[in-house]
């Protein structure tokens, strides 16, 4: 199994942010009418990705107390059942196709430059959408992301979020360069801030740790809030419970969490061992909190 994400809301010189506008420059294609797109540039401020938490304004200071967890039921599973799991369980990803993004947003591009489309997040009435670009290197089965488009809830643009400058961390271990390319794993949006993951797919020794943080984007400024700890999220995608981003981290040979994280200020509240690293989160009224890992199915109470 080949895994590692990092969740990352990034500005500085490493990536930039940008407003969206309609305009003659450039043919992205028909999506219901023809569209083109213009960027002007976001001077950002760097995001070190490095081993430690930041945080920048008065939001940083505020205190979020975790959820408390308690186990309810494990089971093992069959690692590749995954399907079975979602229909058992009622799993709504919030992801759309490109099909079902042209049907619902015919505003939304469904190409961006060279870049193709890879998914679309609506997680729910009201908060802005995401959709999510890449490049696909040739040999990759897969297109791996770095651009995101947040549009409002109608599906009007409003600024793009370009990390091609974060795909290749440094240092990395000799010969393990283009396995720790990174790439958006889960984006989506609350109250004005967009939270996205940002990560490769193998050992966080590749990279020397640099994997896996979660991050948090002003949507109007584009300036970075936070900026968690590396090595917290490179599941599927992560849920929100309040103020409590639940996340989770776990590759082969390395420990296997949930994490807590404060949504203000990206720092991690408190972790729980599971038997193997997460793939899935998903919630369901009252408290109930399913999660899929490599191997095992749990279910969780939540409480405060």
């Amino acid at each position: 199994m080949i895994r590692n994400f990092m969740v990352v809301v990034i500005v500085g010189t490493l990536g930039w942010a940008a407003p969206y506008s309609e305009s003659n420059a450039e043919t992205l294609g028909k999506n219901g009418a023809e569209k083109t797109d213009k960027f002007a540039s976001i001077t950002m401020e760097q995001s070190p990705l490095g081993g430690t938490a930041i945080c920048r304004g008065s939001h940083c200071t505020r205190r979020v107390r975790p959820v408390r967890i308690r186990r309810l039921e494990s089971q093992r599973n069959q690692i590749t059942d995954d399907q079975a799991w979602m229909t058992q369980v009622g799993f709504v990803s919030g992801r759309l196709t490109l099909n079902r993004t042209a049907q619902l947003f015919p505003k939304i591009p469904l190409s961006m430059k060279e870049k193709r489309f890879v998914f679309t997040t609506c997680m729910g009435v009201g908060q802005p959408v995401t959709t999510a670009y890449g490049i696909r290197p040739s040999g990759y089965r897969w297109t791996p992301p770095l651009t995101v488009l947040v549009s409002d809830y109608f599906g009007n643009p409003m600024r793009v979020f370009d990390l091609t400058k974060l795909k290749s961390p440094t240092p990395v271990n000799g010969g393990d360069g283009i396995l720790v390319n990174r790439h958006i794993q889960h984006a989506e949006t609350r109250a004005g801030v967009l939270y996205l993951s940002l990560g490769h797919k193998t050992y966080a020794a590749s990279s020397k740790g640099q994997n896996a943080h979660i991050l948090a984007f002003d949507i109007e400024s584009g300036a970075l809030l936070w900026q968690s700890e590396p090595l917290v999220s490179n599941a599927n995608n992560f849920v929100f419970v309040g103020d409590v981003i639940i996340a989770g981290y776990g590759f082969t040979a390395e420990p296997d969490f949930i994490y807590q994280i404060n949504r203000y200020s990206g720092k991690t509240l408190k972790r729980l061992k599971v038997k193997s690293g997460p793939d899935y989160f998903f919630l369901k009224p009252p408290g109930l909190l399913h999660v899929r890992t490599y191997d095992t199915n749990y279910l969780f109470q939540l409480t405060r």
